[in-house]
This record gives structure tokens, C-alpha cells and sequence, in this order.
């Protein structure tokens, strides 16, 4: 792949993983590869989308790390991408859901917790 693409559609929820090998002694070329990921079904990922897109990212490094030995020297989403998880990110409480400000506001006593932990512990009796 030589480039990103441009023209994606907004359903394409893709993130691009992009790395320069630089002039080596064995092979002088710079050479730059890009690497596609694509979510296929957020709605499994049973978190807020404030941190999906962090696991999501997590993810793509863990990979880079086992698969190439060396993080990606630039990461970028398509425009489906940022508007499902990045723009979501915003920690303003009124683009927030009221379980990520419960969330955001829960007792210090429980800061280790994920979301996810917390909100089977707290919402289950408001959920059933």
C-alpha cells in the first residue's frame, strides 16, 4: 500500500498503522509500510466509546510490538473511525452518557476499577 486512502466511507470504522525503516547498512532504502485495521463490530466491545478507542489502540500496538518488534511511527483513523470513538471522547458532561459520569465521579475507594467492573457492580440492580 503506498498510501492511506481518502475516500473511505463514514461504515468503515479504520485505523492505519504507519512505520519508516529508514536507511539500514544491509538495505539503504527508506522504505515506508502502512498497515490497515479495521473494527467489524464495536457494539461487542462492552465498554463506553471513550474507551473503546483506547482498547482498540492498545490492541494495534500490542500487534505492532509482537509482529514488527517496533511501534508504528504514526497512527491515523478514517473519518468513520473519529466519529464513532474519537469525537465521542470528550469528557464534557453533556456529550457524556449519565453511566460514564456516575463513572467519572464514583468514590476514590474504587478508582482501580475499569468501567466495565464498575458498572456490574453498580447499575445491574438498575438494569434488571
Amino acid at each position: 500500500m503506498e498510501k492511506v486512502p481518502e475516500n473511505v466511507p463514514d461504515w468503515c470504522l479504520l485505523a492505519y498503522g504507519r512505520y519508516h525503516t529508514g536507511p539500514h547498512p544491509v538495505n539503504p532504502m527508506d522504505v515506508e509500510f502502512i498497515t490497515g485495521f479495521g473494527v467489524v463490530d464495536p457494539e461487542k466491545i462492552e465498554y463506553e466509546p471513550y474507551f473503546r478507542h483506547q482498547l482498540i489502540r492498545y490492541a494495534i500496538d500490542y500487534w505492532a510490538f509482537i509482529e514488527i518488534k517496533r511501534e508504528f511511527d504514526e497512527v491515523t483513523y478514517s473519518a468513520g473511525y473519529q466519529k464513532a470513538f474519537i469525537d465521542s471522547m470528550s469528557l464534557d458532561p453533556a456529550k457524556m452518557t449519565p453511566e460514564l459520569i456516575m463513572y467519572c465521579s464514583r468514590d476514590i475507594s474504587e478508582e482501580s476499577l475499569d468501567f466495565y467492573t464498575w458498572k456490574v457492580r453498580h447499575l445491574t440492580v438498575l438494569l434488571n
